[in-house]
């Protein structure tokens, strides 16, 4: 009876300390959830600054026109454009 105990805790000690359900494989996916959640946290910030942004746009023409006027290079009718370039000679 006790080669037999001692047989069934080998066999549960090889299978704790064994890679594939070992605790160091534990650990690992352990982290990598903990890094997962944090992107997550991040990303899930980021869409609501987002969100924001496009709603104070939405409901106002001044940020409206200048974002139109800044990320798509537009001047109204009245304005002339001008365009400086460093030359390297």
């Amino acid at each position: 009876m006790p080669i037999l105990l001692w047989l069934i805790v080998v066999v549960l000690l090889v299978r704790v300390f064994w890679p594939e359900g070992s605790w160091s494989v534990i650990r690992q996916q352990e982290s990598s959830l903990a890094l997962l959640q944090e992107e997550i946290e991040n990303l899930r910030i980021h869409n609501n600054q987002l969100t924001e942004q496009l709603m104070a746009a939405s409901h106002d023409m001044a940020a409206t026109e200048e974002s139109a006027r800044w990320n798509l290079g537009l001047v109204k009718d009245h304005e002339t454009y001008f365009q400086v370039t460093d030359s390297e000679e």
